[in-house]
């Protein structure tokens, strides 16, 4: 029996391929990747391929792999470059991966290693070069215009210390806040880039105001053209975690610090439910800087 599909108008095949998305979406709900039986859809022909490039290639997803960088340049270098207008970077730590690689640092070292050296072996591991060359060139697509941040942190990630001078010396060398750091760094390399609508999810803080913002604080001038910025933090967040009483505090001030260069006329800020639109005259930071630092807002 012939598919009569293909003989339909293509508006009514677009309602059908968005029924076919809707149900992929529901058997995988926590899919970041193309929807299966639509990527399958695409390659009967070249009708459909056609039909379904724009939700296919809308977003791609860079992992902190090799391999997924090799795949987001080949993307770029395709025909289909053009339809990429979402780049979402999930960040990971493979620590077997990276214990092991250190290990043969170190012991390439004589079993002894400064802080400098350490930092610049460990980055070189934890953002692999091919990844670093993406995020730090995103203008590999044109059309791009939304940047997702995501790192695959755990609650009680940061190192415990009962004095803040050996919490910051450990930090110096910590995995995750290499990581944070590196990937600031990347963005902020960008010399030219269309993203105006950022979102960072599923932040963890860290205890102390003088790391928290390190993400944030580095990528510096890449906010400057953002004009919308969508910030979720990872639930419960204060369940679990040995913090001191000073977190709150620290933590306020790290978020004030870095959304009073932000938030100027126009800017788009949403945390979790609660959003605001700056006033054209700035009259009304106040009551938002009022409300972000708020910490019983940050916990959904």
């Amino acid at each position: 029996m012939a598919c009569l599909l293909p003989g339909l108008a293509d508006e009514l095949q677009l309602l059908i391929i968005d029924a076919i998305h809707d149900l992929d979406a529901l058997d995988n709900p926590d899919s970041q990747s193309c929807p299966k039986t639509l990527l399958n859809l695409s390659t009967t022909c070249l009708q459909y391929r056609a039909l379904l490039r724009l939700k296919l290639f809308d977003t791609a997803t860079l992992r902190n792999t090799i391999i997924s960088a090799a795949s987001i340049h080949a993307l770029a270098a395709s025909e289909y470059a053009e339809n990429v207008r979402h780049i979402q970077f999930k960040g990971s730590i493979d620590i077997r991966k990276f214990s092991a690689a250190m290990d043969d640092v170190i012991c390439s070292r004589g079993g002894s290693i400064d802080v400098d050296e350490y930092q610049r072996a460990a980055a070189a591991v934890l953002l692999p070069r091919q990844v670093h060359d993406i995020l730090s060139n995103l203008g590999l697509f044109a059309n791009l215009d939304t940047l997702t941040v995501c790192f695959d942190v755990g609650l009680t990630w940061w190192p415990q210390h009962p004095q803040l001078h050996l919490l910051l010396e450990e930090e110096k060398t910590h995995h995750w806040m290499i990581l944070f750091k590196k990937t600031a760094e990347a963005l902020a390399t960008n010399q030219q880039h269309q993203i105006t609508t950022l979102r960072l999810l599923e932040v963890v803080p860290t205890p102390h105001c003088s790391s928290s913002n390190t993400l944030y604080s580095t990528a510096g001038r890449f906010f400057e053209s953002i004009e919308s910025l969508y910030v979720t933090f990872k639930k419960d967040v204060s369940q679990g975690c040995d913090l001191d009483t000073s977190y709150p505090r620290h933590f306020r001030i790290s978020m004030f610090e870095f959304f009073s260069g932000y938030l100027q006329a126009g800017k788009h800020v949403r945390f979790g439910q609660k959003e605001w639109r700056v006033d054209s005259d700035g009259q009304n930071k106040v009551d938002i800087f009022n409300s972000i630092v708020d910490l019983s807002l940050l916990m959904w």
